[in-house]
């Protein structure tokens, strides 16, 4: 049985309102929070769909539509349809190329969908410039040419020949011992080469008289030479010349007033005014200390051509430099000539050569003096002829001596 009876509680509703949507009713739900009683009231009407219409215009592959979407939902539909427009084409034609292959390209001017076909193999033949020197050629050596495809920047190498030589010509006349012949000369290498043999002609003997020696010059031993191109067959040998006999400042042998200064040499032929038969590559120092004799107490000193002192001893004896001697008041001074150094450089080298051979062939008029002196290394008194030319070729090889 039952007894002692409770009052029931009564509902303890929460109230909560669901707002309406496009298809849905609103209102105000209450529900209790003991028992999960519920109802509903304060209804409010579905608000129904909201609609934006979007035009999707058709493209050359796709359809156009109109869309209808809602702007609360999400929901959607499509309607008013418009069929695919298709491509507008437009056709190039590539020309192909010595690496590219040439084409037929098929363009839409409407979506830029594009393909290609009639497919040309490239040429393979490049459409060279004219090309750039990079090494120009000599006498000696090749050159060096690129040229530049202009279509696509490809290069090729090509082998400039040697350029021909530029001979200068000079006939050598046949002496009594040596071969005449005409020799060729380039002028921008210095390659030469010979041809045109003439004979030797033969010596021809001639007796040296001697001489007895003085106390102004020396005496000579009997020689023998030969009277075409003066070569010495029998050396005379120098007799030295015998002492002043000075009394009273005068020799009683020639009358000749003691000098105050006197310059002599062994080596080297001391002239009037001039210095010859120093040989090409003598030093200063070797000039002044181990080869010219001065009276004793006199200074010297070297000078270039312009008078100029040279204080560099170590510097190489040129044509046209002076020896200068001097001793109280009294001053000797001498131009040097160095045999075969027709520059005035101190050497003797294929340059003197050439020199010599375009004086003796008109071409050269600058060779005068002591540089024409100079040309004197057959040392038989005539200046700058063929022998002369002959014998410094044939030094500067080796052949001879000086």
């Amino acid at each position: 049985y039952r007894d002692t009876y409770t009052n029931a509680l009564g509902h303890s509703y929460v109230d909560r309102v669901v707002a309406p949507t496009c298809t849905e009713d609103g209102y105000t739900l209450h529900t209790c929070t003991i028992c999960n009683d519920e109802y509903r009231d304060t209804h409010i009407n579905a608000l129904g769909h909201n609609y934006v219409d979007t035009v999707v215009a058709a493209t050359c592959t796709k359809g156009g539509h109109t869309l209808h979407k809602c702007s609360r939902c999400d929901e959607e539909y499509t309607d008013t349809y418009i069929d695919p427009l298709g491509h507008n084409i437009e056709d190039i034609v590539i020309t192909p190329t010595c690496v590219e292959d040439g084409y037929t390209l098929h363009t839409c001017i409407r979506c830029g969908d594009e393909t290609r076909d009639s497919i040309v193999p490239a040429t393979g033949v490049h459409t060279w410039d004219n090309g750039e020197v990079i090494k120009e050629s000599t006498c000696t050596e090749t050159g060096t040419k690129v040229f530049t495809c202009t279509v696509c920047g490809d290069t090729k190498t090509e082998e400039i020949l040697k350029a021909e030589h530029d001979y200068e010509t000079v006939t050598i006349d046949p002496t009594c011992v040596q071969e005449g012949y005409t020799i060729h000369i380039c002028k921008k290498c210095k390659y030469f080469y010979q041809d045109a043999v003439v004979s030797a002609l033969g010596h021809a003997e001639v007796i040296d008289e001697g001489e007895e020696p003085t106390c102004t010059q020396t005496g000579l031993t009997e020689g023998k030479h030969c009277s075409r191109c003066n070569v010495v067959l029998i050396q005379q040998m120098p007799i030295n010349k015998i002492p002043h006999n000075y009394v009273n400042g005068i020799c009683t042998i020639c009358g000749e007033e003691e000098p105050g200064i006197c310059v002599e040499s062994k080596e080297y032929e001391v002239g009037n005014e001039i210095i010859k038969g120093v040989l090409p590559k003598t030093t200063i120092e070797d000039f002044k200390n181990n080869n010219i004799e001065v009276t004793q107490g006199a200074t010297v000193r070297i000078e270039d051509k312009n008078g100029i002192p040279v204080t560099d001893e170590s510097k190489k004896i040129g044509t046209g430099m002076r020896f200068v001697a001097e001793k109280g008041g009294d001053r000797l001074e001498y131009i040097i000539v160095v045999t075969g150094d027709l520059t005035g450089d101190g050497e003797m080298e294929d340059v003197d050569i050439l020199k010599l051979a375009r004086y003796r062939a008109g071409l050269d008029n600058s060779l005068t003096g002591p540089y024409l002196e100079a040309a004197d290394v057959y040392k038989d008194g005539k200046l700058a002829d063929n022998k002369d030319i002959l014998k410094m070729a044939r030094i500067l090889v080796g052949l001879e001596n000086f």
